[in-house]
């Protein structure tokens, strides 16, 4: 497609999937030519008649770029909701190369659009708790949790996937226990973990801190090895001559 995106059918008040078009690795170049042609291209897609912003489920995951793409990306995107042209409901950047410098990039964006943002998915990347104390910082947990539309009195925290990076809970400094409830097991379910009060619901993750004087890494195993192999014993007998020699004078 000439505008590099492509945008699934709409579907009742489901989000929209946004994908970029074309191929399936991206630099992080093209994305940001691709972001300037966005705006036209959700203009486009809009129902006539219909002045709401379109609901988007963004999915960049896997395609190769890194943190100067998804910044560009996430900037956009943030104007976009700005201009009621698009909001972002769910935002899918695994498997790609982001580092703590993109996080604070993706904080603006959770809290520009005020508790709308209902799945951040973030695994399978390079962030430190550095990033992750950036990302869930007090600009973006005031909004939640949210009240949810379909069940009265329920409220929904922030559905975050952080799991395969380099975050551990000891060095968290903005995230506290209470402030947010784990599924540590796969075959839990997310209902019976769930807390309304939490804002965030980091699934797969244990950002808890270890106690006091425990160790952060298990001990290396000791290994016994065999004593090294002494000295060889000497030869039994009498010892031998010593060897003859002329000191270079012939007889």
């Amino acid at each position: 497609m000439a505008s590099g995106w492509t945008l699934s059918p709409l579907k009742g008040r489901a989000p929209r999937d946004l994908r970029l078009a074309g191929a399936n690795r991206f630099s992080d170049n093209e994305v940001v030519s691709r972001c300037e042609q966005l705006a036209d291209f959700l203009l486009g897609q809009k129902v006539p008649g219909d002045r709401r912003a379109i609901a988007l489920a963004v999915h960049v995951e896997d395609m190769g770029f890194s943190d100067r793409g998804a910044i560009a990306l996430c900037e956009m995107l943030t104007k976009l909701h700005q201009m009621e042209i698009a909001s972002v409901h769910n935002l899918f950047m695994f498997k790609l190369n982001l580092t703590d410098l993109f996080m604070e990039s993706a904080a603006r964006l959770i809290a520009a659009h005020a508790g709308y943002v209902r799945e951040v998915h973030l695994s399978h990347n390079r962030v430190t708790a550095r990033g992750c104390d950036l990302l869930l910082c007090e600009e973006v947990l005031s909004h939640y949790p949210i009240k949810c539309q379909r069940k009265e009195g329920f409220f929904m925290p922030l559905f975050v996937r952080l799991e395969h990076n380099d975050i551990r809970g000891g060095q968290l400094r903005n995230i506290k226990p209470w402030m947010y409830t784990a599924v540590r097991d796969r075959n839990e379910s997310f209902k019976t973990t769930y807390d309304q009060t939490a804002p965030i619901h980091l699934p797969y993750i244990d950002l808890r801190e270890p106690p006091t004087g425990a160790p952060q890494q298990r001990p290396r195993p000791v290994v016994k090895r065999p004593p090294a192999p002494g000295p060889p014993p000497p030869p039994k007998g009498p010892p031998p001559p010593p060897a003859r020699t002329t000191l270079g004078l012939e007889a």
